[in-house]
């Protein structure tokens, strides 16, 4: 039997590489590399552009104005009231009374020890007087705190002598004590301070009058000792009053066309119209009047008062402050554009010299972005108007050298998926949003997308 050939002869094998591989191997290094790319890039935010308003309030420090009258005693003695600051007052009603003996206050005394208490109004006066300050008080103006004390005492010494009188006057005539009573000669609302600016006219004003550095209240207290010729009390005749306020040019534009305006005052967060007007005081200063009818009780111990006027209430596209940006624009003098090609668009005559010397001209069409009296606005970006290039006037052999430029405000709109610098008009603006014209030319409409922060990117940079 022949024996079998055991050898095993081994093939060479190739080995292949698989297409797929490769290519799947290429999307999984794509993919990681724009997950990192994506994860390493700064988030850039999108805006949605709205229609809205914004109302721009400015803020005055104003010197109120009423019809005051100062009322001074004919005796020496201790003063006592018999109204509270605020009341009204009509003819022949007790005001106070001068006590030349000091009898009253050793009456006084004695019915304070016996437990004399404030009545709920009188409590609830007092209560609204500190909120009033609470809400107003400024660190700025320390100075207040020392006014509404002041105040504070004046009313309760005030209250504890009006609670007394009916008993105390009855205890003086059998005294036979000499007690000056003394009555309204005409109808008004009581208040006991002076502070100067009774009787001065809006234009008797100047600008230190607003100077609250320089302003001094003096307060009438119940118990008092005054002498004979000084102020203790006084009277305001009317409901109508006015607030002078200091105005500027541009207040004067804003509020040309105006007559009222909503007022807002800071002390309560009280909101009323006023009828406005200007007028020129006797050192040629301008001011502005803000005139009431009513109202004119609560502010009654208040000379200075802080306000805001809602001056305009603008309407257009509402963007956030934060997407606004520059961009540099040429500027071209207006009687250099002209018009051509096939559709007649604007543009230029740009001038060009041959090989051979000859100057001659082609036209170059360009969007205007913006335009004044004497210049309309052009990108930088146009390859065919470089800086440095001439322009030819329409009919005429003037030349102007391009080069010139000056930046407008913008956004950038992001609707195509990169940054396109559109141009807007800002109507008004506070320090959050701004109101721009929906009729901009090249500009924004309601519902483009724009950048957030116009400082996270580039012109032309590409968003997504």
């Amino acid at each position: 039997m022949a024996k079998k050939n055991k050898k095993i002869i081994r093939l060479r094998t190739y080995k292949f590489i698989n297409i797929g591989t490769i290519i799947f191997a290429f999307i999984l290094l794509y993919l990681i590399i724009s997950v990192v790319m994506y994860l390493s890039k700064e988030r850039i935010q999108i805006y949605t552009v709205s229609e809205g308003s914004l109302a721009v309030n400015s803020d005055y420090t104003g010197i109120i104005l009423r019809d005051e009258t100062v009322y001074n005693t004919e005796y020496n003695g201790t003063v006592y009231y018999y109204m509270q600051e605020g009341q009204k007052t009509g003819v022949g009603d007790l005001v106070y009374s001068i006590d030349e003996t000091g009898q009253m206050a050793e009456l006084l005394a004695q019915q304070s020890a016996d437990g004399n208490q404030l009545s709920e109004e009188n409590l609830t006066y007092l209560k609204r007087m500190l909120a009033n300050f609470s809400t107003s008080y400024d660190q700025v103006n320390f100075s207040d705190i020392y006014e509404v004390k002041y105040s504070i005492q004046a009313a309760l010494l005030e209250y504890a002598s009006m609670d007394a009188m009916t008993e105390l006057n009855q205890a003086l005539t059998e005294m036979d004590a000499q007690f000056q009573m003394y009555y309204a000669p005409s109808s008004g609302v009581v208040a006991y301070y002076s502070d100067g600016f009774e009787g001065v006219s809006a234009e008797q004003l100047t600008m230190d009058s607003f100077n609250k550095d320089n302003y001094e209240k003096q307060y009438f207290q119940a118990g008092a000792m005054v002498e004979a010729g000084t102020a203790v009390y006084k009277t305001v005749n009317s409901d109508q009053w006015s607030v002078i306020i200091p105005i500027t040019e541009e207040d004067l534009t804003e509020l040309a066309d105006r007559d009222t305006v909503r007022v807002k005052f800071k002390l309560n967060q009280f909101e009323t119209t006023a009828d406005y007007s200007t007028f020129v005081t006797n050192d040629g200063t301008t001011l502005a009047r803000l005139s009431f009818d009513n109202y004119m009780a609560q502010f009654l111990s208040e000379r200075f008062v802080d306000i805001e006027l809602d001056k305009n209430q603008a309407e257009g596209l509402k963007i956030p402050v934060t997407s606004l940006t520059t961009k540099d624009f040429y500027k071209i003098p207006v009687d250099f554009l002209t018009k051509g090609g096939e559709s007649s668009e604007n543009g230029f005559n740009v001038e060009t010299v041959g090989e051979d010397g000859e100057v001659t001209s082609r036209f170059v069409a360009a969007t205007i972005y913006y335009s004044t009296d004497e210049y309309y606005y052009i990108d930088t970006g146009l390859e065919d108007i470089p800086s440095g290039s001439y322009l030819l006037k329409p009919d005429s052999s003037d030349r102007y050298m391009v080069g010139e430029t000056e930046p407008l405000t913008g956004v950038y709109n992001v609707n195509s998926g990169y940054a396109i610098f559109r141009r807007v008009d800002i109507l008004e603006q506070n320090e959050e949003y701004c109101i721009v014209s929906d009729s901009t030319p090249y500009g924004l409409s309601v519902y483009d997308h724009i950048v957030l922060d116009a400082s996270t990117v580039n012109e032309d940079d590409i968003i997504y």
